[in-house]
């Protein structure tokens, strides 16, 4: 009887310290958000980047323009009316605005054509102190 009685309880305590760390354990999932605006750990100035070959005025598929240009060693965006940005290359071919209010992703195709998109906060959300959702536009395809 006590060893009948002593298996079933060795057996019971297997089950209920495997139900105890199922409990302690962190039952939330965390999702990613779907688009993020996060400036790169080292960015990078206009010497490292493709910048140059981008500046220019280029129609996106909301129909505003957004304007790459630069001032001295500095590059700027500017979408439609909205404020002109300061910008630092994340990549040879990706920048982010240093109040990281925006983001654009561009290729420089072999035919000459420059093709992106940009992912940006839209201003008047941010000031109205609505929730913040970016938005993405592309450009430079059909």
């Amino acid at each position: 009887m006590k060893a009948t009685l002593l298996t079933a309880l060795l057996c019971v305590l297997p089950l209920a310290a495997g139900a105890q760390s199922t409990e302690s354990r962190d039952s939330t999932v965390r999702v990613p958000a779907p688009w993020s605006i996060d400036l790169p750990d080292h960015a990078l100035g206009m010497v490292l980047t493709n910048f140059d070959s981008y500046q220019g005025a280029y129609d996106l598929s909301d129909g505003r323009v957004l304007y790459l240009t630069s001032r001295g060693h500095a590059m700027y965006a500017q979408i439609g009316d909205q404020d002109k940005v300061r910008v630092v290359g994340a990549t040879a071919d990706s920048f982010v605005a240093v109040d990281r209010s925006l983001k654009l992703s561009l290729n420089h195709r072999m035919d000459g054509e420059v093709r992106g998109d940009v992912l940006y906060i839209p201003q008047a959300s941010a000031l109205a102190g609505l929730p913040v959702k970016p938005v993405l536009l592309t450009f430079g395809g059909n």
